[in-house]
């Protein structure tokens, strides 16, 4: 796969990405997730949010982001011009084998709450933090067959698109333009 786009986080955006994982490590952390709750998961998320943040904001989508704070946690994670995004990120090593996966129990949640989820594949994220931005799909195009992915001590039952079936983010860009 082609990446187009690579984001590399500043120290202070992997600092406020540490921040904002520990806050919801902390309040989800116990919890029975969708998926594990482990505090590098939170991490590679939160700077996937940064990264999709700064994506928008070059590419003059007018982003507010929603994962700031969290009394949104149940909204979408960032707002656009391109409409209401949540963003997914897995760590370069998962991504082939497990990337571009929604759970089918998080679905009816995600549904409501955005309209497209922009995909994210992080690399070495106590290096440089690169942030790779694979693709977006709109959220009415995630449903297909249900499949058993992630190791076999955990697995979900997840949703999961090809790369080939992600669009290109010019392409997102384009539709607001």
């Amino acid at each position: 796969m082609v990446y187009l786009i690579v984001i590399e986080l500043t120290e202070r955006e992997k600092q406020i990405a540490r921040q904002l994982a520990q806050q919801t490590y902390e309040k989800y952390g116990a919890r029975e997730g969708h998926y594990r709750n482990l505090l590098s998961s939170h991490l590679v998320g939160r700077m996937g949010e940064i990264a999709a943040l700064e994506f928008f904001g070059s590419n003059n989508l007018n982003p507010v982001a929603k994962f700031h704070d969290p009394q949104f946690d149940n909204e979408c994670d960032i707002v656009t011009r391109a409409g209401r995004c949540e963003v997914k990120t897995w760590s370069y090593d998962y991504w082939e084998t497990y990337g571009r996966c929604v759970a089918v129990s998080q679905y009816p949640y995600v549904k409501e709450k955005a309209d497209f989820i922009l995909w994210c594949v992080l690399k070495d994220p106590e290096g440089r933090a690169r942030v790779l931005i694979a693709g977006w799909t709109p959220v009415s195009e995630i449903v297909r067959e249900p499949k058993l992915t992630g190791p076999l001590e955990n697995q979900v039952l997840n949703y999961q698109l090809e790369n080939s079936e992600l669009r290109t983010p010019s392409s997102l860009i384009s539709s607001v333009y």
